[in-house]
């Protein structure tokens, strides 16, 4: 049996319990199931199990809901916090940017 004959509610609900890069892997693997890519309840959904489940924290600008995000922010976002996950997860993670800053002269 095809992977395409099974019901795409059932196919996402699967994708719910699997890491995101396993999820975006499925999902990228027939051209029948490449539309969920694009449904704005995914990603939400995907962006609650990271922030729920995996204990991700989510850098969503403060005061700003995740579904009220529009698709691709909510894309980028699920991107970055897997990115992120990753980086810390390795053996030997690597800061993305370092910044300086002058601290003033009483500073002990």
């Amino acid at each position: 049996r095809s992977l395409a004959t099974v019901p795409l509610d059932v196919i996402l609900e699967v994708t719910f319990f699997m890491d995101f890069q396993d999820s975006l892997h499925l999902l990228a693997t027939s051209k029948s199931l490449q539309s969920p890519l694009s449904l704005k309840d995914l990603w939400v959904k995907i962006l609650g199990r990271m922030e729920k489940v995996h204990m991700q924290p989510l850098l969503c600008p403060f005061g700003v809901n995740i579904p009220d995000l529009l698709m691709e922010g909510l894309r980028k976002l699920a991107i970055h916090a897997y990115s992120l996950k990753k980086n810390w997860s390795s053996a030997r993670a690597i800061p993305a940017s370092v910044r300086k800053f002058k601290l003033g002269r009483d500073y002990q």
